[in-house]
């Protein structure tokens, strides 16, 4: 609620969902649960602190699902070295790479999955 503060809102007449889950709405809900008063998002510390877009970090992976609400949010190139980061984008939903595989995939969801695999396999067995 107070890191990144990315709301997946909506309002009268702008969802299929609900009309009702606006952004004071979940504001709200976060000053409730972590007893936070006039709670705000501090996105500027979020990125200052973790490295916004140019994060400096090893055997990190993003997957980037482009149907997902989320990946805008996402890293999308390689940060330069010393950062060891790596990005995959494949044309479907979030976290589709976790997903039993099909027939049906889009070609970059298969290279997706096998770029993770070949990640993790790297990270995992050095």
């Amino acid at each position: 609620c107070t890191e990144f503060g990315f709301f997946k809102s909506s309002y009268k007449g702008t969802s299929i969902f609900f009309d009702s889950l606006n952004v004071e709405h979940l504001v709200g809900y976060c000053e409730q649960v972590f007893d936070i008063p006039n709670m705000a998002p501090n996105t500027d510390w979020t990125n200052a602190n973790y490295g916004g877009m140019n994060i400096q970090s090893t055997q990190t992976m993003f997957t980037n699902g482009l149907i997902d609400p989320w990946h805008l949010l996402s890293v999308y190139t390689d940060p330069a070295p010393p950062s060891r980061v790596e990005h995959t984008e494949y044309e479907a939903g979030h976290c589709a790479t976790l997903i039993a595989a099909t027939d049906e995939d889009p070609a970059s969801l298969t290279q997706s999955r096998e770029t993770v695999f070949q990640f993790l396999e790297r990270v995992l067995y050095k």
